[in-house]
């Protein structure tokens, strides 16, 4: 905490005093950002740009639940995909399905969820397509041999909309 602004002493030479000695200190020395243009400098004014970059920064989802809980799979089985352990695998596809559930027995906001839970063994033969996706693909017609990473996202587009 700063001393108080002496009497007599202008605020214009209290502050420009408080900025000298910090200076002298290195309390401007090797700041983040130092030397480099001031971010969304260009942009066009957005009265909402606090929300946006706190949502960015904290990786905030402002997705409904159910929507949300498809992301959460998706990341999830990308993660899975890289254990070698199948204990693990099995207890993170479980801890994964109690959301599930929970989010297709709770949630009334939203669209609504077309996700069932997840067949624990299948994840650990590590099939070539996520169930999820492999319903959207089965459901479109698309040979095994086409589920490219291209063709699963059309699909499960096509599969989602009405």
């Amino acid at each position: 905490m700063t001393a108080r602004k002496p009497p007599g002493t202008s605020w214009e030479t209290w502050i420009e005093a408080q900025i000298h000695v910090a200076r002298e200190q290195g309390a401007f020395d090797n700041l983040p950002g130092a030397g480099k243009p001031l971010p969304y400098l260009g942009q066009e004014y957005d009265p909402d740009w606090w929300v946006k970059q706190l949502v960015q920064r904290e990786q905030i989802s402002i997705l409904p639940p159910s929507l949300e809980i498809l992301r959460k799979v998706d990341k999830e089985l990308a993660a899975i995909e890289k254990l070698h352990d199948e204990a693990t695998v099995r207890r993170r596809v479980a801890a994964l399905n109690v959301e599930i559930a929970r989010v297709n027995a709770t949630v009334l906001e939203g669209p609504p969820t077309r996700l069932s839970t997840l067949d624990v063994d299948q994840v650990v033969a590590r099939e070539p397509a996520p169930p999820i996706l492999a319903v959207a693909l089965r459901s479109h017609g698309l040979p095994k041999a086409t589920r490219s990473a291209k063709a699963m996202k059309s699909a499960v587009r096509a599969s989602a909309s009405p």
